[in-house]
């Protein structure tokens, strides 16, 4: 809806100032961009299912691959267990909330 919307723009709008920050070239942006959201939707299709569901061992495998360079299902399992505790957090509190101050998952050595 509106508001993932809004939420991928302001991210989108964020990566490029930052990369602007760092002083890539207003001719690098526009590639960098490219490769950046490429992996993003890449990233939000490989967890949607997973997150949708509920399906904890198919988020760690995919975590676990993504974001810790891992082939090792089991060392994405507490991201992933944090990551269906948050979203459950999440939806259960106003939207208003989530925006302005949300009460998210705690977080579990």
């Amino acid at each position: 809806g509106d508001a993932g919307q809004q939420l991928f723009d302001t991210y989108v709008s964020a990566l490029d100032h930052t990369l602007r920050e760092l002083g890539v070239g207003d001719v690098s942006v526009g590639k960098k961009m490219r490769k950046l959201g490429e992996s993003l939707y890449g990233r939000m299709t490989a967890y949607e299912t997973p997150l949708r569901d509920g399906d904890e061992a198919l988020l760690a495998e995919r975590l676990a691959r993504n974001v810790l360079e891992s082939e090792t299902p089991s060392d994405g399992a507490v991201l992933a267990a944090y990551a269906l505790a948050s979203r459950a957090r999440l939806a259960a509190q106003p939207f208003e909330a989530v925006t302005k101050s949300p009460d998210w998952a705690e977080v579990k050595a």
